[in-house]
């Protein structure tokens, strides 16, 4: 991925340890409201089909309480 490609945004999101823009707007909103969330913590096992996976969600609220952001769908 070239860097001097992105959106100042998305550079700014990155250097912080985000994956996107999108999830930067929704750490600042959780820190606005004052919730406490961890960013991508654990990785989550699953099957698919036939396969051992991991996922790692993008926030942990609390135990058990996960939150997945995710930006424009395209297709």
């Amino acid at each position: 991925m070239r860097l001097n490609r992105l959106s100042k945004a998305r550079r700014e999101a990155l250097a912080l340890g985000y994956r996107s823009n999108f999830e930067k707007t929704f750490a600042d909103l959780l820190k606005r409201n004052k919730l406490k969330a961890e960013y991508e913590p654990d990785k989550l096992k699953f099957i698919q089909p036939e396969q051992k996976r991991t996922y790692c969600p993008d926030w942990k609220i609390r135990k058990g309480v996960y939150i997945e952001t995710k930006g424009r769908f395209t297709g």
